[in-house]
């Protein structure tokens, strides 16, 4: 049986999360976030979000999940009252990531000087000693969540392949960094089926050894370089395709997602008139990394 002493803390811990959670809430509504990639979020804004990225919030208080998006990628933001460009959200999202920083710094004070004021009703030490006898789990990769578009990331005009934030989440909705292999898998589509190839071809497949260190405050960040077809180069490729991942992590299991709507063309009025004026989606101009 716990001492008196002891069920009054927990009972103080208890009522500051749902103070916190509160106060996050009141600061905070959910919003609806398009990308150019067409995926759609409804989330809270974090207390992270700055001029160089939105960060969303997912969850609760005391299990979320938060990530951050560039602010070049959002195509529309909506909430309870009505829609908004990346632009016009933008100071609206900065003030509502100061209230919840500041909700936040509020809450702890508050658990700071709870903890002071019951210093006399601190768990004896044979308490504590029986508790760090506990061996510490670490934790377990419940699901994988994962995110990709085309980038281009050297000095030539067109793009180079697919940029994939890789974020392994465990069962309280946290990111766990992780040693295991990925592969992913890329497949296109060809308008027409045709007797010497497949309507739907595997356009690349890349495997990447990760390990903790790759992964930072957004996930693990993995470059995929287009291989023999280039979807630029490549007019018998439709635009979009389905990008396949498969993590495996020793001890937890293999975990596997898939985006099903990934623009691998990138959409552009200018050069789908070249390429059907001129057969081709580039100017004499520009250079490139890889010719026709």
């Amino acid at each position: 049986m716990w001492p008196p002493t002891r069920w009054r803390g927990l009972f103080a811990c208890a009522a500051l999360l749902v103070a916190l959670a509160a106060r996050s809430a009141s600061a905070n509504d959910s919003i609806g976030v398009e990308l150019q990639s067409g995926r759609h979020f409804t989330a809270e804004v974090d207390a992270r979000t700055d001029r160089d990225q939105l960060w969303l919030s997912f969850g609760k208080a005391n299990a979320s999940l938060a990530r951050p998006v560039d602010w070049d990628r959002v195509v529309r933001v909506t909430d309870a009252t009505r829609s908004y460009t990346a632009d016009e959200f933008l100071p609206i999202a900065l003030e509502r990531a100061a209230a919840q920083a500041e909700a936040e710094r509020e809450a702890r004070r508050d658990a700071t000087a709870a903890v002071t004021s019951r210093a006399a009703d601190v768990v004896p030490a044979t308490y504590v000693a029986s508790a760090e006898k506990q061996p510490v789990l670490p934790p377990q990769v419940a699901h994988l969540q994962v995110d990709a578009f085309v980038a281009n990331w050297d000095g030539d005009v067109e793009p180079d392949g697919v940029m994939v934030y890789v974020t392994p989440v465990d069962r309280w909705g946290n990111y766990v960094p992780v040693h295991g292999n990925l592969v992913v898998e890329l497949f296109g589509e060809r308008p027409k089926t045709r007797p010497e190839g497949e309507k739907y071809p595997r356009l690349g497949r890349w495997s990447r050894r990760l390990t903790p260190d790759d992964f930072g405050p957004r996930g693990a960040v993995v470059q995929l370089k287009f291989q023999a077809i280039h979807p630029e180069f490549d007019p018998r490729i439709t635009s979009y395709g389905l990008l396949h991942a498969r993590l495996n992590v020793p001890g937890s299991g293999t975990f596997e997602t898939s985006v099903s709507m990934l623009r691998i063309r990138p959409y552009s009025a200018y050069r789908d008139s070249l390429q059907m004026h001129r057969g081709k989606r580039y100017l004499p101009v520009e250079r490139l990394g890889r010719q026709r």
